[in-house]
């Protein structure tokens, strides 16, 4: 494995996030669904944005992030996986205050936005362990 973070928890969270990225991108591109990508586009559609390019670009930035966790694990990409991980880390933590906003204005409970936020704090923790 070529990862700088070659623990057995690091080994562990770099999987879950590869396969977490991978599947959202593809059903934020159309294949398939899942509750993030429903939740992001349902966002998107509410900040009146244009949704359908949002999510190719959400789409196509999340896919290649969990591509490229994948190939770490073979090889060393030197910065690049590094700043395209920064990359994401930003976008999800802007999709996380979205998210968060449109949840409290749709007047969600309580405890559904806070299980979101630490679903989201997880992937924002993976992410930077991962990316330092």
């Amino acid at each position: 494995m070529a990862s700088s973070n070659k623990s057995i928890s690091g080994i562990v969270i770099q999987i879950a996030l590869a396969l977490y990225f991978f599947v959202t991108g593809l059903c934020l591109l159309g294949v398939g669904g899942s509750t993030s990508s429903n939740e992001i586009i349902d966002a998107l559609s509410f900040l009146h944005l244009n949704t359908q390019l949002m999510r190719i670009i959400l789409g196509v930035v999340v896919l290649l992030s969990g591509i490229l966790l994948v190939i770490r694990f073979f090889t060393s990409l030197k910065t690049l996986d590094t700043i395209f991980l920064m990359i994401t880390l930003i976008l999800w933590i802007v999709v996380t205050v979205l998210m968060t906003l449109f949840y409290i204005s749709k007047g969600y409970s309580l405890m559904f936005i806070l299980m979101d936020i630490a679903k989201n704090c997880l992937v924002i923790g993976a992410l930077l362990s991962l990316s330092l």
